[in-house]
């Protein structure tokens, strides 16, 4: 019976994995990074909307946003694999 690894040996494992025959992507991580082309375009055409100091304040906001939003979500879906090799218990 496993349990969660602590944060140190969470990052002393290894980064990359075995890609193997039954790997697949879920269609909820490719609609993530669906949005996140999108939010990239959207952003390189606001800055191109404006070429200024004070109109790309507002697309570097923007591109900001959303890589704190595709952190998140990476880090939740690490998360949520390594639940599925280890036993979660709930107090």
């Amino acid at each position: 019976m496993s349990t969660l690894p602590t944060m140190s040996e969470y990052l002393r494992r290894p980064t990359t994995q075995r890609v193997t025959e039954d790997a697949q992507v879920t269609p909820l991580e490719l609609f993530f990074d669906l949005v996140f082309v999108y939010a990239l375009t959207q952003t390189t055409a606001l800055m191109a909307s404006n070429v200024s100091v004070e109109g790309h304040l507002p697309a570097f906001l923007t591109l900001a946003a959303a890589v704190a939003v595709l952190t998140v979500l990476v880090v939740v879906e690490l998360w949520r694999d390594s639940g599925e090799r280890y036993e979660i218990r709930h107090a």
